[in-house]
């Protein structure tokens, strides 16, 4: 039996906004795994990586991902950089979905945060991290969704489809 859905993609791919629309669509448990972390770090995302930076953060992203909850989860963008983090998405018990967004619609949506990737990188920068990651989501993903044009209601169908085997 599978015990999650766990979407993955770049930042600003809508993992979290689907996330949470899957859950009001299908009574599924949501987390995010930034949301986590900061609870159970009592720090923001952006707070750990100006005290720790990067490689800090991504241990303790790694740490969180070995007790996940079940249900569906928003994975942080970069966690498919952790090797440890790849072998735990690619268990059984994960059905991994890859949201692909374009990178026009991510530029889009990222370029007015305050994500501390963004602020500290310009757009050439993240348009190369945004390339060097993509066979890492191919990697681990069971399911790749093309969510550029933001058309959320086919997930439900696709959940019907492959997931009801979720409890």
């Amino acid at each position: 039996m599978k015990k999650r859905i766990i979407l993955i993609g770049f930042m600003g791919a809508g993992k979290s906004y689907t996330g949470k629309w899957l859950y009001e669509k299908t009574g599924i448990p949501f987390e995010d795994t930034d949301s986590i972390i900061e609870k159970e770090t009592g720090l923001s995302v952006k707070q750990i990586f100006q005290d720790r930076g990067e490689v800090g953060f991504r241990q303790i992203e790694a740490d969180i991902f070995s007790d996940l909850p079940q249900g569906i989860i928003a994975a942080g963008g970069g966690c498919i950089l952790t090797e440890s983090i790849r072998e735990i998405l690619k268990k059984d018990e994960n059905l991994v979905i890859w949201l692909n967004t374009s990178w026009s619609t991510i530029l889009g949506r990222i370029m007015c945060s305050d994500r501390p990737l963004v602020k500290k990188s310009s757009e050439e920068q993240l348009h190369c991290l945004y390339q060097n990651r993509i066979p890492l989501y191919e990697e681990c993903a069971d399911l790749v969704i093309d969510n550029s044009d933001e058309n959320i209601s086919k997930f439900i169908t696709i959940i019907k489809q492959h997931f009801s085997d979720i409890q």
